[in-house]
């Protein structure tokens, strides 16, 4: 006989911060840029088998920075790779 399986998983994630770019006009289309970035915030992860609960919760913080390019459109829109 198979029981019907009860596990249950929850997760929260929340992550917040400032982003700086500066952006150098390589020409009319493209710009190149440097980003740096920091973020804070909580997880929470909460997993149930059968009868048993466990919860985790963390603090989270991160920090980052890179190069990246945009490529403009004519409407005023621009693609990013980072």
């Amino acid at each position: 006989m198979v029981l019907p399986n009860k596990d249950k998983k929850e997760d929260s994630d929340l992550l917040f911060g400032p982003f700086m770019r500066y952006y150098l006009p390589a020409n009319e289309n493209v710009a190149f840029f440097a980003v740096a970035n920091f973020g804070f915030g909580n997880s929470k992860d909460e997993q149930t088998v059968g009868e048993n609960t466990e919860s985790i919760s963390t603090n989270i913080f991160a920090i980052g920075a890179g190069p990246g390019i945009t490529v403009y459109s004519k409407g005023g829109f621009g693609i990013e790779a980072i």
